[in-house]
Protein backbone atom coordinates (compact mmCIF):
# COMPACT_ATOMS: atom_id res chain seq x y z
CA UNK A 1 0.00 0.00 0.00
CA UNK A 2 1.17 3.25 -0.88
CA UNK A 3 2.31 5.88 1.43
CA UNK A 4 -0.72 8.39 2.65
CA UNK A 5 0.59 11.64 3.99
CA UNK A 6 -2.95 11.94 5.35
CA UNK A 7 -3.33 8.76 7.30
CA UNK A 8 0.53 9.27 9.19
CA UNK A 9 0.11 12.54 10.22
CA UNK A 10 -3.45 11.82 11.67
CA UNK A 11 -1.86 8.65 13.91
CA UNK A 12 1.24 10.80 15.10
CA UNK A 13 -1.13 13.63 15.83
CA UNK A 14 -3.58 10.99 18.18
CA UNK A 15 -1.16 9.20 19.44
CA UNK A 16 0.65 12.81 20.47
CA UNK A 17 -2.25 14.17 22.18
CA UNK A 18 -2.32 11.35 24.78
CA UNK A 19 0.85 12.05 26.07
CA UNK A 20 0.80 13.84 29.29
CA UNK A 21 0.75 17.62 28.90
CA UNK A 22 0.10 17.78 25.30
CA UNK A 23 -2.86 20.21 24.55
CA UNK A 24 -3.14 19.82 20.89
CA UNK A 25 -1.33 18.09 18.05
CA UNK A 26 -2.67 19.29 14.88
CA UNK A 27 -4.41 16.50 12.00
CA UNK A 28 -3.08 16.47 8.78
CA UNK A 29 -3.23 19.94 6.66
CA UNK A 30 -4.91 21.35 10.40
CA UNK A 31 -1.45 23.41 11.40
CA UNK A 32 -3.00 26.59 12.88
CA UNK A 33 -1.89 30.12 11.73
CA UNK A 34 -1.30 30.86 15.30
CA UNK A 35 -1.27 29.83 18.89
CA UNK A 36 -2.71 31.71 22.68
CA UNK A 37 -1.21 30.44 25.85
CA UNK A 38 -4.00 28.57 26.09
CA UNK A 39 -3.23 25.98 23.08
CA UNK A 40 0.42 25.17 24.26
CA UNK A 41 2.14 22.81 24.42
CA UNK A 42 0.75 22.56 20.77
CA UNK A 43 2.55 20.55 18.27
CA UNK A 44 2.68 21.09 14.59
CA UNK A 45 3.45 18.91 11.69
CA UNK A 46 5.15 18.59 8.13
CA UNK A 47 7.13 16.64 5.54
CA UNK A 48 10.34 18.06 4.48
CA UNK A 49 10.98 15.08 2.07
CA UNK A 50 10.39 11.89 0.60
CA UNK A 51 13.27 9.39 -1.21
CA UNK A 52 12.21 6.65 -3.48
CA UNK A 53 14.43 3.68 -4.62
CA UNK A 54 13.56 1.50 -6.82
CA UNK A 55 13.45 -2.13 -5.49
CA UNK A 56 15.24 -5.43 -7.33
CA UNK A 57 14.37 -6.40 -10.89
CA UNK A 58 12.34 -2.94 -11.34
CA UNK A 59 9.74 -4.42 -8.95
CA UNK A 60 8.26 -1.28 -7.63
CA UNK A 61 9.82 1.31 -5.48
CA UNK A 62 10.78 1.86 -1.47
CA UNK A 63 9.23 4.67 -0.32
CA UNK A 64 10.48 6.52 2.64
CA UNK A 65 8.70 9.94 4.24
CA UNK A 66 10.76 11.75 7.14
CA UNK A 67 8.05 13.61 9.31
CA UNK A 68 8.88 16.70 11.61
CA UNK A 69 6.31 16.82 14.89
CA UNK A 70 7.32 20.33 16.21
CA UNK A 71 6.43 20.79 19.70
CA UNK A 72 5.98 24.29 20.70
CA UNK A 73 5.97 23.81 24.57
CA UNK A 74 5.87 27.48 25.61
CA UNK A 75 7.33 30.81 24.69
CA UNK A 76 11.20 31.84 25.53
CA UNK A 77 10.49 35.24 27.26
CA UNK A 78 8.02 33.90 29.85
CA UNK A 79 9.21 34.07 33.32
CA UNK A 80 12.29 36.45 31.64
CA UNK A 81 15.53 35.21 34.14
CA UNK A 82 14.17 32.06 35.01
CA UNK A 83 15.13 29.65 31.97
CA UNK A 84 15.94 26.92 34.28
CA UNK A 85 12.29 26.53 35.05
CA UNK A 86 11.21 26.83 31.46
CA UNK A 87 13.78 24.06 30.58
CA UNK A 88 12.05 22.22 33.66
CA UNK A 89 8.65 22.34 31.86
CA UNK A 90 9.70 21.57 28.24
CA UNK A 91 13.23 18.79 28.64
CA UNK A 92 10.81 16.04 30.19
CA UNK A 93 8.25 15.83 26.60
CA UNK A 94 11.77 14.30 24.97
CA UNK A 95 11.35 11.06 27.09
CA UNK A 96 7.85 11.00 27.21
CA UNK A 97 8.26 10.85 23.07
CA UNK A 98 10.82 8.29 23.54
CA UNK A 99 8.67 6.35 25.79
CA UNK A 100 5.43 6.73 24.13
CA UNK A 101 7.09 6.26 20.55
CA UNK A 102 8.84 3.29 21.69
CA UNK A 103 5.83 1.17 22.50
CA UNK A 104 5.05 -1.87 20.53
CA UNK A 105 1.40 -1.39 20.53
CA UNK A 106 1.55 2.00 19.95
CA UNK A 107 4.16 1.39 16.56
CA UNK A 108 1.96 -1.73 15.71
CA UNK A 109 -1.48 0.20 16.17
CA UNK A 110 0.12 3.20 13.77
CA UNK A 111 1.63 0.51 10.96
CA UNK A 112 -1.93 -1.18 11.23
CA UNK A 113 -3.76 2.29 10.50
CA UNK A 114 -1.22 3.13 7.48
CA UNK A 115 -1.70 0.03 5.77
CA UNK A 116 1.22 -2.15 7.23
CA UNK A 117 4.45 0.61 6.86
CA UNK A 118 7.34 0.74 9.42
CA UNK A 119 7.82 3.51 11.47
CA UNK A 120 10.11 4.91 14.03
CA UNK A 121 11.06 8.05 15.85
CA UNK A 122 14.63 8.67 14.54
CA UNK A 123 15.55 11.91 16.88
CA UNK A 124 14.32 14.71 19.10
CA UNK A 125 16.38 17.88 18.60
CA UNK A 126 15.54 20.33 22.17
CA UNK A 127 16.33 23.94 21.73
CA UNK A 128 14.77 27.27 21.58
CA UNK A 129 13.37 29.48 18.79
CA UNK A 130 15.30 32.15 17.38
CA UNK A 131 13.15 34.15 14.72
CA UNK A 132 14.85 31.63 11.93
CA UNK A 133 14.12 27.95 12.93
CA UNK A 134 11.43 26.20 13.26
CA UNK A 135 11.03 26.58 17.03
CA UNK A 136 9.31 30.12 16.00
CA UNK A 137 6.14 30.39 14.89
CA UNK A 138 3.80 33.54 14.29
CA UNK A 139 6.18 36.16 15.80
CA UNK A 140 6.68 34.04 18.58
CA UNK A 141 10.05 32.18 20.17
CA UNK A 142 9.51 28.74 21.70
CA UNK A 143 11.16 26.56 23.60
CA UNK A 144 10.37 22.70 22.09
CA UNK A 145 11.28 19.96 20.09
CA UNK A 146 11.69 19.21 16.69
CA UNK A 147 10.68 15.28 16.71
CA UNK A 148 12.03 13.44 13.36
CA UNK A 149 9.74 10.04 12.40
CA UNK A 150 10.65 7.43 9.59
CA UNK A 151 7.99 5.58 7.86
CA UNK A 152 8.86 3.51 4.82
CA UNK A 153 6.73 0.76 3.29
CA UNK A 154 9.27 -1.62 2.71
Amino acid sequence: MPLNEGAIIDQLALYERSIDGIRNSANYASNPDSLTIAQLPAVLHYIPEFTMEQNRHHLGFKTTLSVRSILLAVPRETKAGQLKFLENSVIPFGQKWRAKFSDPDVINAISAATGGIKVWLTKGNYGAGDGDNLLSFGNTNYLGYVMEFIFTDS
